[in-house]
């Protein structure tokens, strides 16, 4: 039993029962969430029938043709939610008024809208005429039966409004009821024994009511909505055109920075000033980007508002939301690969300078090993020059020795002999030319000597320059595959970012007016589906490659989207 419904019994057995001992039956007592039953008085007479034992069941039974109770007995009989459960309710209708006693009342009450409850089964609803027609029917069966009043009530917490009806049976001397229930509780559309007309008129139902409410608030939220979009869209596009401009720029003076790194030395003071203009550019550009990113949360937060709004739509408003956050992350997950993209590009503008200028100090030292290595040749054959020349000289000292020895004194050596003491040179000319000639080979030897230390160093300067050499080279190679490395890790960013923007445009765009108002599982198997055939998305290939997404139970779209980038899985 229903809030209002409970509430509704009580004020009815408040106002119509006598205040002397009196007699209650009612059909379909079972407590189901509440019993009319604690609102009797404690010395009256509580009868409860139903088809079931249970709490509040006096007595079961099968039909109408087993009510073991006296007929015209009862001061009030009652079915609160029950005749919208009976096939035949007209029936049992008629029954009740043979159980009241004359001047006894009969109370109605079952839903005249809301959700389908079957218990087992839900047949009916009751319109606010419904009373008059029950009243006509009762006395064709010849029951005189008044009906005293009848109403819709408005609705609480649940979802269904009330229609009560309450009946006197005749004949009987006792005044009509003029306490009528319909104006303790939000009513409308009542009906009373004083007059035909209608006590507060309603054409429309609350559902319908409160559905015109939420389409008028939506459609004024929507228009609210478009129109903070339209000016946002404006700020994004032109803080987005701002943006590309100062991209295009810093790239253009990239490219500059980049040609005067590999030009003359001498352009410092001017590629500072181009650095501290690039500099500034890019907080700029981060400036612009902080702002946009406000932008785009001032757009989440009016949709999280106009989603508060539709407070009878909540499954749909939180796929809304849910779906905005998508977009969100999203977006801050395309900005986050744009920044390492760009941190990559300039590490790789980077390594592309370190390559170039080792690519330069390699030529330089291969020019110099070559240089070194002329001049080593040059050296060698210096070397065997010297050598000829001295083994030459040996021999020809060698021959001259042999000579003076076997030949006479010269004429000279007579004449020393006779001519006069104090005129003769006192050495030997002899020994002349054996002094001068190893004086030559002293030389020879010392220039062979020096020749060879000068090539020994020569020699040691072009190994240690093949070593840097093979550094250079070995740094090249290192360099190069950071360079390969980086160039990977940007296509693959890049390819990242392309499948979030595919993914976001997906979830923004996708869906008819319609589509919100289909199942949830209707809408992820349709989502699906498309994501398949746009060749961005496979939910099952997802659950069958990490089983633990399909043992918690998780949608595999929405784990990758929250967990499955950042943990780098694949989704196909």
């Amino acid at each position: 039993m229903h809030d209002t419904a409970y509430r509704i019994g009580g004020l009815v057995i408040d106002t119509y029962l006598p205040s002397t001992p009196a007699r209650i039956l009612e059909i379909g007592a079972q407590n189901v969430n509440g019993t009319l039953r604690h609102h009797a008085p404690r010395n009256a007479e509580y009868i409860g029938l139903d088809f079931e034992a249970g709490d509040g069941v006096d007595m079961v039974v099968t039909g109408l043709a087993d009510w073991n109770v006296p007929d015209g007995h009862f001061d009030l009989v009652m079915a609160s939610s029950v005749f919208e459960h009976d096939k035949a309710f007209w029936q049992t209708f008629l029954a009740m008024c043979a159980k009241a006693k004359p001047g006894g009342h009969i109370y109605v009450s079952a839903p005249s809208n809301g959700t389908i409850h079957r218990y087992p089964q839900d047949y009916w609803r009751f319109y606010p005429d419904a009373g008059l027609a029950l009243e006509e029917w009762a006395r064709d069966a010849g029951f005189e039966v008044t009906l005293v009043e009848s109403f819709v009530a408005e609705r609480e917490s649940e979802v269904y409004n009330d229609f009560s009806a309450v009946f006197r049976r005749g004949p009987s001397d006792a005044p009509l009821n003029r306490d009528f229930v319909h104006g303790k509780v939000r009513s409308a559309n009542a009906l009373t024994w004083r007059s035909s007309a209608i006590v507060n008129p309603m054409a429309d139902s609350e559902d319908t009511r409160l559905l015109k409410a939420a389409h008028d608030k939506t459609q004024e939220w929507i228009a609210h909505s478009n129109h903070l979009n339209a000016l946002h869209a404006e700020e994004l596009e032109r803080r987005t055109m701002h943006i590309s401009d100062l991209t295009q720029e810093i790239e253009q003076q990239t490219r500059r920075l980049t040609a005067l790194d590999q030009g003359a030395a001498g352009k410092d003071e001017e590629l500072s000033l181009l650095r501290a203009r690039v500099g500034k550019m890019a907080v700029e550009r981060d400036r612009l980007d902080a702002e946009t990113q406000q932008h785009a949360e001032q757009i989440r937060q009016s949709t999280e508002a106009f989603s508060v709004l539709q407070s009878r739509l909540a499954q749909r408003d939180e796929e809304a939301a849910q779906a905005w956050a998508s977009a969100d992350e999203h977006k801050r997950e395309r900005d986050r690969l744009a920044e390492e993209a760009e941190k990559a590009r300039r590490n790789l503008a980077e390594a592309n300078g370190w390559v170039e200028r080792l690519a330069f100090t390699r030529t330089q030292l291969e020019r110099r090993v070559a240089r070194l290595e002329n001049e080593l040749a040059s050296l060698a054959r210096e070397f065997q020059r010297v050598e000829k020349r001295q083994s030459a000289t040996l021999v020809e000292g060698s021959d001259v020795r042999s000579a003076q020895n076997d030949a006479p004194p010269p004429l000279a050596e007579q004449a020393q002999s006779n001519a006069p003491v104090g005129l003769v040179d006192p050495v030997e000319p002899s020994v002349r030319p054996q002094n001068r000639l190893e004086a030559d080979h002293e030389r020879a030897q010392a220039n062979l000597e020096e020749c060879r230390a000068k090539l020994t160093d020569v020699a040691s300067e072009a190994s240690e320059s093949r070593f840097r050499l093979d550094e250079c080279r070995n740094e090249v190679a290192s360099l190069s595959d950071m360079v390969a490395a980086s160039q990977d890790r940007v296509a693959e960013l890049e390819a990242q970012n392309e499948w979030l923007r595919q993914a976001g445009r997906f979830l923004l765009e996708h869906g008819n007016w319609w589509w919100r108002f289909m199942p949830s599982a209707w809408q992820r198997r349709q989502r699906d589906r498309i994501l398949l055939a746009r060749n961005l998305f496979d939910s099952e290939a997802y659950s069958d490659r990490y089983p633990d997404v399909l043992s918690s139970g998780q949608d595999p779209f929405r784990h990758f989207i929250y967990h499955g980038i950042a943990e780098n899985r694949r989704y196909n």
